[in-house]
């Protein structure tokens, strides 16, 4: 092993400060922004630390218990497109593909301050322990991806708070 030498001298420890708890980002604001996007966050979600995909991930309570997950991604150019996606995202619930005509007839649509979101609401009624909510907007040069994950029957109860995220996203000035 490199770094080991004839003498050996033992390991040795050394405390690095920490900020207090109140300055780290495990608590981050309402208001957030990263990759040049911003956002504000419900009130009732927690943010999450972000992952290697997910620009931003949210959790929060669902009735009767247990947490729903919401995430922004964001991938270059068209992302792989959104009727793939779409598809992609239906048999992960069981449901089968649509044709192009048939996800034109399903997509809703909301304004923000992106300009208009594709809107999507993914359910199987003969799987409904998850089910998606998912908002889709056209960047520059790329594509954000705003998925919910939660059962079916909470749905309804957080698409005030889906939509409001997914209109709140707009480009950093």
């Amino acid at each position: 092993m490199s770094g080991c030498g004839a003498d050996d001298r033992g390991i040795e420890t050394r405390r690095v400060p920490q900020p207090p708890a109140a300055e780290t980002a495990l608590t981050p604001p309402a208001e957030g922004h990263s990759g040049g996007l911003s956002w504000s966050r419900p009130e009732s979600w927690e943010s999450k630390p972000p992952s290697a995909m997910r620009l931003a991930s949210f959790g929060m309570a669902l009735e009767g218990g247990g947490q729903g997950d919401c995430s922004i991604v964001v991938l270059g150019g068209d992302g792989g497109g959104l009727e793939p996606n779409v598809n992609r995202w239906r048999g992960q619930i069981g449901l089968p593909p649509l044709t192009g005509d048939e996800l034109e007839q399903s997509v809703r649509w909301l304004e923000g301050k992106l300009g208009r979101l594709d809107y999507l609401r993914l359910v199987n009624p003969d799987s409904p322990e998850t089910a998606f909510l998912v908002a889709v907007a056209s960047l520059p040069e790329a594509t954000a991806y705003i998925k919910l994950i939660a059962p079916a029957d909470q749905l309804d109860l957080l698409e005030t708070d889906f939509v409001a995220l997914c209109t709140s996203l707009g480009v950093d000035s």
